[in-house]
């Protein structure tokens, strides 16, 4: 993640009022016997689970820390790659941009720190093995779009956006750990490299609030969901349409 193009917030599908409900076997997935509404969504190998704290890092090499970064990159694509497919999956395409843009930009950011760490330290970045973030629901892939009605759609967008602001507060959480390792050990070119991306995410997370709070606002009402989905989708079209490497 750098300020290669920033962020997101809007989106559409070709919504039909006159769709009749379907209490399809999707639908009835979404429940559990008791505690109602489970989201599917499990990030695997998160948090503490995934990424080390501050002082786990001191403990590691200036290398091994850009390692660890690396790792957590690698993840990240996997989970905004399985974002997108999964609002594109019900139908919400202005959702589904706004992980494709990110996807990108997050891909150019993770060739750009291979790139600037080799130009630092001469040395090429460890590559570690990484956890699959589990975003999209195993059920969904023996099911089509057309098993999808308007009903399940709060629940879906409820759970995705909490798993994305919780996605990227960790990260947040992470960018801080490893800038203040880089900064107490006198690294400070690194510590400014990992500032950039740092950043980067607090920006990002500042417009996940507000799109959160907007949705809270209407309840996640299927309605607001479905209309904001058109200028949303325009919005990052265009911004991927701006997204260039340079060389």
């Amino acid at each position: 993640m750098m300020h290669f193009n920033k962020y997101r917030n809007s989106l559409r599908f070709p919504y039909s009022k006159f769709r009749k409900p379907v209490y399809s076997y999707l639908i009835q997935q979404v429940y559990v016997n008791k505690g109602g509404y489970r989201p599917y969504h499990r990030i695997v190998g998160r948090g503490k689970k995934g990424m080390l704290d501050k002082e786990q890092l001191k403990e590691l090499s200036c290398m091994e820390i850009y390692a660890e970064i690396d790792k957590h990159m690698t993840a990240a694509l996997m989970f905004h790659s399985g974002m997108s497919d999964y609002f594109n999956f019900i139908g919400l395409h202005g959702f589904k941009r706004i992980h494709e843009l990110q996807y990108y930009e997050e891909s150019i950011g993770k060739r750009k720190l291979h790139k600037k760490v080799l130009d630092i330290h001469n040395k090429l970045i460890p590559i570690k093995g990484h956890e699959k973030p589990e975003v999209i629901p195993k059920e969904w892939y023996s099911h089509t779009r057309m098993d999808i009605d308007d009903s399940v759609l709060t629940k879906f967008v409820r759970s995705a956006m909490k798993q994305y602001k919780e996605w990227e507060e960790e990260t947040k959480k992470f960018y801080e750990a490893v800038c203040c390792v880089f900064y107490e050990k006198g690294w400070l070119i690194d510590y400014n490299l990992m500032m950039c991306y740092l950043e980067d995410v607090q920006h990002e997370l500042k417009k996940i609030y507000r799109m959160c709070e907007e949705l809270n606002g209407t309840g996640y009402d299927v309605l607001y969901i479905m209309e904001i989905q058109k200028k949303i989708h325009e919005e990052y079209k265009e911004k991927m349409k701006k997204l260039k490497v340079q060389k």
